[in-house]
């Protein structure tokens, strides 16, 4: 039996409405420095919510990330994305 090495496999981080912008970005700013893969999935309400708590919106932090090449983003309703199948190969998810 072959096992899949998640080594290199990105870490998911969800981001829900709830409050918790400012722990969302720095998290995601560390996985990108220590050079870990995320793979991105907002809510709606969560990206209302960081315009309320952050100096910028979603859209703007989500275009300075995107520039590391570490960050794939994927949209809430899109079933046919990657990350939405069982098989998807992950380290984790926050």
């Amino acid at each position: 039996l072959n096992r899949i090495s998640l080594a290199d496999s990105p870490i998911v981080v969800g981001i829900s409405g709830a409050s918790g912008a400012v722990i969302a970005a720095k998290l995601i700013e560390a996985l990108i420095g220590n050079d870990v893969e995320v793979s991105l999935i907002a809510s709606h309400a969560s990206k209302i919510v960081w315009k309320q708590e952050m100096d910028q919106s979603f859209g703007e932090f989500l275009e300075q990330i995107m520039e590391t090449g570490k960050v794939t983003n994927y949209n809430i309703g899109d079933t046919q994305a990657p990350i939405a199948s069982g098989s998807y190969p992950i380290r984790g998810m926050v």
